[in-house]
């Protein structure tokens, strides 16, 4: 029988993730104004959100 995977848990020896830069040319970009709908029937715009600052 196969293992069951929780695909809402993190294993607890994940490995913290390191900024290789390598989306560092996407700061300060606009986002397409893209409506999503989700599986709840949310509604998102990410280009409406494209003002948010980095992350520090």
């Amino acid at each position: 029988m196969a293992d069951i995977v929780k695909l809402d848990t993190l294993p607890d020896n994940l490995p913290i993730p390191l900024d290789d830069g390598g989306a560092d040319h996407l700061l300060g970009l606009s986002l397409l104004r893209i409506p999503i709908q989700s599986g709840r029937g949310f509604r998102f715009d990410p280009g409406h959100h494209s003002d948010l600052k980095p992350a520090t």
